[in-house]
């Protein structure tokens, strides 16, 4: 898989030659390797840790709306927000059932879940797409 050209579809509906014929995307087999990383990672992430891996790919990308863009002060806030969101998700934990023993994931996923839905729906306005 070194290089697949992406379909171009037609422009004009006039029968008449497209502009764009010819111009395919190359994607070269190190860009796609690349993206197969990028996308298994978090995902194998998850699968492995539970849903506290959740917790860092959620907090950074919800200080990014809500704090700052600049990554310069995100990495250092991002450690702290989970390490925070982490530590109160614990004490509720424990606390919530007497003498019990329930799941950290269980209350990041009541976190971080409607956190996940808020950003893809942003993300999905703002790319034009419905939802």
């Amino acid at each position: 898989m070194s290089g697949a050209a992406a379909p171009v579809p037609p422009v004009h509906d006039d029968g008449g030659p497209s502009p764009l014929r010819g111009r395919a995307a190359v994607v070269s087999g190190r860009a796609q390797a690349g993206t197969a990383c990028v996308e298994t990672r978090p995902s194998a992430a998850v699968a492995f840790a539970g849903i506290i891996a959740f917790v860092g790919l959620i907090v950074p990308h919800t200080l990014r709306l809500v704090v700052v863009p600049s990554h310069r002060y995100l990495a250092p806030l991002s450690a702290l927000g989970g390490a925070v969101l982490l530590g109160v998700a614990d004490i509720a934990a424990r606390t919530v059932i007497p003498f019990g023993d329930l799941l950290v994931g269980i209350f990041t996923a009541l976190v971080g879940g409607p956190l996940f839905l808020v950003l893809l729906r942003r993300t999905l306005k703002r790319s034009g797409a419905t939802a």
